[in-house]
């Protein structure tokens, strides 16, 4: 919508920002001028023998009736109106966060950044052993969930509990999982974050699929990567991985052909570069590897090696379980059975170290597997039986016909029929049937996908064009209302100078017939009087400099928007940064020179307000941390440490090259510790110890204080003071 309620406040904006600057054309291009005129004029007719009669014919004449008293008001109450215009805009916009920041409560603000560096340090470090370490990663998950009760952040509980739901997966417990996921599933509608969401169907999407359910399986898969395309982010890492699954389900399917599709998907996303697509990309060459292994052994055995390569560098022992069975399966294939062995072996001991059932489940298949494909039967039996029971008792259908198939034919290899005909016509067969509805279903499935993809393709694209066209729109009412503000400006600024210059002419002329009137004396003391009305004007212009710079500054900023050109020009952007510089500078003077929150706030909040100046001027990122209770302290000493911390702070800017600052207050029992820390250049304090920081040290010493140095050259800076009180 055009005029939507966005609009319509940025127009107001805009407007305000226009009768503002109106205001201040007004008073210092029309008002000052003809007043300083009039002084003039009153001045000359004061020393005149016969006074000569003036014209006053003013253009906008009834507001030159005005004092200077009442224009300043207008220009003070107009200013605060357009910084409240301006705060209430940006706030509107979406910077509440940053706002809450500001006006949380110091002493909580302090405890919630600590708790949310905990909560972010577990979540990071259950992740990085979550594969090597279950049972350590669900501890840490668990610890995460009981901090986040304090401060109810559904984002971080939806992801605490879909990383809960993956470390319950690979534990084989799937009634946990589902669980999980469900109240994951309940609390994610409150979190506007299609990751977690994406997340959640993947995790959902896997348990299906390993009970054999793969209608439901692939539906979560899809609605998943829905949901990401939906949201611009078809081309994440989580894509990649809902892809490098969906192959994986494919090929249980023995649809080998979409499987590659799927894979390829995958690997156009992901980044061999990147240290964080790695554990995906051995997912995506281990499922390519095994598509290979029929036909292309070669190949498999280099896409799986590598594979196993990135999986042990990670150290997930789960997937180098798998990838050392289908290796195994390979040496099978050409006879190697002194390798396959050992491929076995490693992977019993992954899956004794995951403690996973489905690793364990897997291995034992794989060996009996092993033991079949030579002929020994007897030794087949066991790890297949132990292997069919594993399957039946956790649900997992994967595997469950392979395992199936082979017990079958070494209980008949045996002799023992009975059991193989009971395997094959009550299990085999009820499996089989199910897989063949499985497998219709899932097709059908896809069919859909893909032809509700072509649709909201095409839905995309038309909506694009219709978003494009209100764009122009937009664009060109925008553009029609800068134009017609810019002439409107441009047409009072052009009448009030020819009103003005019209007014000089005419003094000028009224002026030069009455020179001759003039004596000496008298034109000295019109030229005092002009001196003294010079001074008074000087002091007027001095007290509205700001506002003048202010003004200058957001006129300048206009023309980057009327010559786009214009802010790629290096004499422009010289020039525009030195008129920042000044103008920081004498706003920092001013506030430096004796800040008022430090008699009325404290100095903490003194401190706090001085970094955020420094931190919008040069960009250099200032943490303030404050611990313990501010004691009463005397009015000088408090002036002292400010002045302190300013010019601990002033020296890193001057000097460091830092690109952050640490500010650290520590009230302890009767004792109170100060530290500025950078990670700047460093130097070594024995050798380069300028006289602004000796000057502070003997400072320090008059409050019984002590001043610590600790820095070396490439490793920043760290300078404590300390207090007892």
């Amino acid at each position: 919508m055009i005029f939507s309620r966005q609009n319509l406040e940025l127009l107001t904006l805009f407007l305000l920002i226009d009768g503002y600057i109106g205001i201040l054309l007004f008073y210092f291009a029309y008002y000052l001028p003809n007043k300083q005129s009039d002084t003039i004029w009153r001045n000359a007719q004061a020393s005149l023998m016969y006074p000569v009669s003036k014209s006053d014919t003013y253009f906008l004449k009834p507001l030159m009736s005005w004092s200077k008293r009442t224009y300043r008001i207008i220009i003070a109450v107009a200013t605060v109106l357009l910084m409240v215009a301006i705060g209430s805009y940006w706030y509107g916009q979406g910077d509440v966060g940053k706002g809450t920041a500001a006006t949380k409560d110091l002493g909580e603000g302090v405890v919630y950044q600590h708790d949310t560096a905990l909560i972010n340090a577990l979540s990071h470090k259950a992740v990085a052993i979550l594969a090597a370490n279950t049972d350590s990663a669900i501890v840490l998950l668990q610890q995460v969930l009981t901090i986040n009760k304090k401060y109810d952040n559904k984002a971080t509980e939806v992801r605490a509990l879909s990383q809960l739901a993956s470390c319950y997966i690979r534990k084989g417990d799937y009634d946990k999982t589902l669980a999980l996921l469900d109240e994951a599933f309940v609390k994610v509608k409150e979190v506007n974050d299609p990751d977690l969401v994406a997340v959640l169907y993947n995790a959902s999407a896997v348990i299906y699929q390993q009970h054999g359910k793969y209608t439901k399986s692939i539906y979560n898969y899809f609605e998943g990567l829905n949901t990401l395309k939906e949201k611009g982010l078809s081309t994440s890492l989580r894509a990649a991985k809902m892809y490098s699954n969906l192959a994986g389900l494919f090929i249980l399917l023995e649809e080998n052909k979409q499987a590659l599709k799927f894979l390829d998907e995958a690997r156009v996303i992901l980044d061999p570069e990147n240290p964080e697509h790695q554990v995906t990309l051995a997912y995506v060459l281990c499922n390519s590897g095994i598509i290979k292994a029929s036909g292309q052994e070669a190949d498999a055995a280099a896409e799986l090696n590598t594979s196993l390569a990135i999986a042990r560098e990670v150290n997930d022992p789960y997937l180098s379980n798998k990838i050392l069975i289908n290796l195994s399966d390979l040496s099978l294939s050409v006879q190697d059975y002194s390798t396959a062995d050992s491929l076995l072996d490693a992977a019993l001991r992954m899956a004794e170290k995951t403690k996973n059932p489905i690793s364990i489940l897997l291995t034992n298949y794989g060996i009996g597997h092993a033991y079949l494909v030579r002929g020994d039967y007897r030794q087949a039996t066991g790890p297949l039986e132990a292997a069919y029971q594993s399957s039946k008792r956790s649900g997992y259908n994967d595997a469950l016909i392979s395992i199936t198939k082979d017990l079958k034919e070494a209980y008949a290899r045996e002799g023992q029929y009975s059991k193989a005909f009971a395997i094959q016509e009550e299990y085999l067969k009820q499996k089989d049937e199910v897989r063949r509805s499985e497998k219709k279903q899932t097709f059908d499935l896809l069919m859909q996908f893909q032809a509700a993809e072509k649709d909201k393709q095409l839905a995309r694209s038309q909506l694009e064009i219709a978003q494009q066209e209100i764009r122009i729109r937009e664009k060109n009412i925008w553009l029609g209302v800068f134009v017609i503000g810019t002439f409107l400006l441009i047409l009072v600024f052009g009448l009030l100078l020819f009103s003005l210059r019209s007014k000089q002419r005419l003094q000028d002329e009224q002026l030069k017939s009455v020179a001759q009137q003039r004596d000496i004396e008298r034109l000295s003391a019109a030229f005092e009087g002009e001196e003294r009305e010079r001074t008074r004007i000087s002091r007027d212009i001095h007290d509205g400099v700001m506002s003048t710079f202010a003004t200058v500054k957001m006129r300048i900023k206009k023309l980057e928007d009327d010559i786009p050109d214009l802010a790629q020009n290096s004499v422009y952007n010289n020039t525009m940064h030195l008129f920042e510089q000044a103008t920081a500078e004498l706003r920092m003077t001013a506030h430096n020179l004796m800040p008022d929150l430090l008699l009325e706030d404290g100095l903490y909040k003194a401190v706090f307000y001085f970094a955020q100046n420094i931190e919008e001027n040069t960009g250099i990122k200032i943490t303030m941390e404050c611990f313990g209770e501010a004691a009463s302290l005397p009015q000088n000493f408090i002036l002292f440490l400010y002045r302190a911390i300013q010019e601990l702070v002033q020296n890193v800017v001057k000097h460091a090259q830092a690109s952050r600052i640490l500010i650290q207050l520590i009230y302890g029992n009767e004792a109170l510790n100060i530290t500025v820390e950078d990670n700047g250049v460093g130097f070594n304090p024995g050798q380069q110890t300028g006289l602004g920081l000796k000057s502070l040290q003997n400072r320090t010493k008059l409050y019984n204080g002590t001043f610590t140095i600790n820095s070396s050259p490439g490793n920043g800076t760290s300078i404590t003071l300390d207090f007892v009180l």
